[in-house]
């Protein structure tokens, strides 16, 4: 029998991934960033790549060289921060795709997020400010340095007055705000910000004729899901607030032809996540134009992603935006007359696309194939593959089947999968474990996942489903608010029973539940409820909606929309579906996981359901990944990432007897 390798914790350290992608000028070259982690520094890296008629290439070795816009058809402007640069500033260079060194190119006096060229001589970057000081950028090297030294001897305290005061995955944000800026290179580089310090901008679109952009408003306590609405006019120099009040949650502003379009819902019947409609903005007038069935955009539940994704794109007169339709991403096209053609369908995830003159360009995964990009014609023919990133990766790996696994909860029809252990055998006992999704509105589809392929190589049965609240098939199914820990355990157990019944190779007296989010949610009111589980694991949940309420990045609006609760002070009906409330039935033994700068799910709400159990006697664990975030299993360090692998595996195998 052929040998063959196992997948291992320390492989989550090694795999290349792309994102970033963006289409030259003239659609001819497509620049991408690709991540690699360096575990000998404990660090992601990425570089930037090119491809054109000769294939792809890598054209940066230094370390985090992004490609963040193109200069001409030539020249790639990159994002190249060294030693020298002075904090709060960020350094750009150029590189000429032809060959040759990157060469300086110009300081920008602000932390850029974004750049976008309008024309030869006008671009717009959006980038960070902090409201006490929010000229910042006009000052002198020498002011600069005089007030880093100043905010130095502030380093031991921060004032938190507004909402949000943090953010996960940036940290403690009170105050900043994402501005605005007018930016030209020629003759000197020439800065001015165009948004105020009132607001933080989210998403923005332009053309030669004005920017259409949506923005929180700093200055009140709204739901922080809602959103202002506003175009700046590069003929007057002027902002126009199309929508001034928060009251609508606004996503995704995009120009085409001229016409401005923004997706936008009152939340009004389905809560916070309630799909949007996609309206035509005329002057001060929004009016709708198409109400997609499927939510426009990625929602697929990937452990394999950088953060760097683009959704949507335009060109030829098309909208081109992904959609997620059940278990899988589709990539649609919709023309002026608000027609849909379904560009892409087929099994998997895609995370990412990018927009050219005669081509798209899309990030794909399916079951054997971890991310890689993919060029397809406008009209959807010619799909091919031009990146081979994760070849090495899987050399001397065999890659375990899935089945399909369709079953009945409640009346609904349901399907789910199982990943079979490695080299199968029907005549033996197998363990098993149940992994439950972030969200609750997002989804499991038949893209690749190096974890399920980790457990199945270490002899588990892993299996996984999209229950009710899953996304994908609706806002009706997807909406089970203030129903937390009902039906949706019920359609998890009716899938454990199917799995069971399908394969009595697996052992139920050894099975293992765990989940991330929303999954670390379900799994901890599972064990309260059920203990046919030997063993549970649960990172990043909410065990106390309370207090979650009160200490989250989204709480405030969040928990209250997903309990049912009239407010942040309806306690009762926050705590009757919190795991928390029932504590003292656990039997399970639990292994908790928990980044230490988790703000969407912050750290104690582990810490209280840990306790909970350790007062009962019942075994239990809690492992704190310094520096973590919310999403640290796909955007920690790889240190993080080979830990937290090593504790799953180490905690199920003990239980199992394994």
């Amino acid at each position: 029998m052929k040998q063959y390798r196992r997948f291992e914790p320390e492989d989550a350290a090694r795999i290349r991934l792309p994102g970033k992608m963006m289409f030259s000028p003239d659609g001819k070259t497509l620049a991408f960033a690709v991540e690699t982690p360096e575990k000998e520094n404990n660090r992601i890296s990425f570089s930037t790549w090119i491809h054109d008629e000769h294939g792809s290439r890598q054209l940066t070795y230094s370390r985090d060289a992004l490609p963040l816009a193109w200069n001409s058809n030539e020249e790639l402007i990159i994002q190249r921060n060294t030693e020298d640069t002075l904090p709060g500033t960020t350094a750009l260079s150029l590189i000429n795709i032809g060959g040759g060194e990157a060469k300086p190119f110009c300081t920008l006096p602000f932390v850029l997020s974004d750049l976008k060229k309008v024309s030869d001589d006008a671009w717009i970057a959006c980038g960070f400010i902090h409201k006490n000081d929010p000229d910042l950028y006009l000052c002198t090297e020498q002011e600069r340095r005089q007030k880093l030294k100043e905010k130095e001897a502030e380093k031991d305290y921060t004032v938190l007055d507004e909402l949000p005061s943090h953010q996960d995955g940036a940290g403690m944000v009170n105050g900043r705000r994402n501005a605005l800026f007018l930016v030209s290179f020629r003759n000197g580089l020439k800065v001015r910000r165009i948004t105020s310090a009132d607001i933080s901008v989210n998403e923005y679109a332009a053309d030669e004729e004005k920017i259409l952009f949506t923005a929180a408003d700093m200055h009140t306590s709204a739901h922080k899901e809602c959103a202002l609405l506003g175009t700046y006019s590069f003929k007057n120099g002027k902002i126009k607030m199309i929508v001034d009040q928060p009251v609508y949650r606004l996503d995704t502003p995009l120009i085409r032809n001229g016409k401005s379009y923004v997706l936008m819902t009152n939340m009004k019947e389905y809560g916070a996540k309630q799909t949007p409609v996609l309206y035509e903005v005329s002057g001060r007038k929004l009016k709708p134009v198409y109400e997609p069935a499927y939510a426009l955009t990625n929602l697929a539940n990937a452990d394999l992603r950088t953060k760097y994704n683009t959704r949507n794109g335009v060109t030829d007169g098309m909208i081109c935006t992904l959609a997620s339709v059940e278990d899988h991403t589709e990539l649609w096209a919709i023309d002026e007359d608000m027609k849909t053609k379904a560009l892409y369908a087929g099994a998997g995830n895609i995370s990412s696309i990018a927009a050219g003159k005669q081509s798209l360009a899309l990030i794909h995964s399916d079951w054997e194939t971890p991310p890689e990009i993919f060029l397809m014609n406008i009209d959807g023919t010619g799909l091919r593959r031009i990146t081979d990133l994760s070849e090495a990766w899987l050399k001397g790996k065999q890659l375990n089947p899935l089945r399909r696994i369709d079953y009945v909860s409640h009346g609904k029809q349901l399907h789910g999968w199982t990943v079979l252990p490695a080299d199968y055998d029907p005549e033996k006992k197998y363990p098993g474990i149940l992994d439950i999704h972030g969200g609750p509105r997002v989804n499991f589809g038949e893209a690749f996942s190096f974890e399920k392929q980790m457990f199945a190589d270490h002899g588990y049965f892993a299996f996984f489903t999209n229950i009710r609240g899953s996304d994908g098939r609706g806002d009706e199914f997807a909406d089970i608010r203030g129903r937390y820990g009902t039906e949706d355990f019920d359609d998890l157990m009716a899938f454990t029973d199917a799995v069971l019944k399908e394969f009595p190779a697996l052992d139920e007296h050894r099975l293992c539940v765990m989940g991330l989010s929303y999954g670390g949610y379900m799994t901890s009111r599972i064990i309260t409820k059920t203990d046919r589980f030997c063993c549970a694991s649960v990172h990043g949940p909410v065990i106390n909606w309370i207090s979650m309420s009160m200490t989250s990045d989204i709480g405030p609006w969040f928990a209250p929309d997903q309990t049912g609760a009239s407010s942040v002070f309806d306690f009762e009906q926050m705590w009757q579906t919190s795991p928390l409330r029932y504590a003292d039935q656990v039997k399970t033994p639990a292994l908790f996981l928990h980044g230490t700068e988790d703000y969407r799910c912050p750290v104690w709400e582990g810490m209280q359901m840990m306790q909970a159990l350790t007062v009962r006697d019942i075994e239990t664990r809690m492992v704190l990944f310094k520096g973590g975030s919310h999403n640290m299993h796909y955007t920690g360090a790889p240190g993080i990432k080979i830990r937290r692998l090593h504790e799953l595996l180490d905690w199920f195998d003990r239980h199992t007897g394994k």
